[in-house]
């Protein structure tokens, strides 16, 4: 994808974002273009709705609510006629 395509579509995102959207971008852009390597628990420099989301996933995981990779697999394979 061109450049001046992937400016424009990132910075109508950053239009519609909310101030805590705004926020957290501004996070993970700094922390992106600055390069920071620290000794920080990954965990830790997740922007709170990632953890959020994170958590939720492992609680369904334990729950037994996910699809093995193998059934999510056959079936794409299968939709999309890739057998």
């Amino acid at each position: 994808m061109d450049a001046d395509i992937l400016r424009f579509e990132i910075f109508h995102k950053i239009e519609q974002a909310n101030h805590q959207q705004l926020k957290e971008l501004n996070k993970l852009i700094t922390d992106y273009l600055c390069n920071q390597d620290s000794n920080d628990d990954e965990w830790d420099s997740l922007p709170e709705f990632q953890k959020q989301q994170l958590k939720a996933s492992m609680a369904q995981a334990d729950a037994g609510l996910g699809t093995p990779i193998n059934e999510v697999m056959d079936n794409i394979r299968t939709k999309h006629g890739l057998d």
